[in-house]
């Protein structure tokens, strides 16, 4: 939970293969408002704000941080969110 929490607020964490990606699902489930992080992940001028918004939302699989994997302005924020998102899928 302090993970995401450090996540949602722009925090440069990485979520390597150790994490347990489920459990971080979760968190983001039970403490966040994904509404709040949809706006933050598409409008934020802060880039480090939307990238983390779009993995908190890509570790739902929501189809907001779909769209951050194709649209937002950053690459490294677009390959980010869109390789999270492959790992999520992966899971299953």
């Amino acid at each position: 939970a302090a993970l995401v929490a450090l996540l949602a607020h722009g925090a440069p964490v990485a979520l390597d293969a150790r994490a347990d990606l489920a459990a971080a699902a979760e968190a983001v489930r039970e403490g966040l408002d994904a509404d709040h992080l949809r706006d933050l992940a598409a409008a934020s001028p802060d880039v480090a704000r939307r990238r983390g918004a779009a993995l908190c939302l890509a570790l739902l699989g929501d189809a907001a941080a779909r769209g951050v994997a194709e649209r937002d302005p950053d690459a490294d924020v677009r390959a980010e969110v869109a390789a999270l998102l492959a790992r999520v899928g992966a899971r299953g």
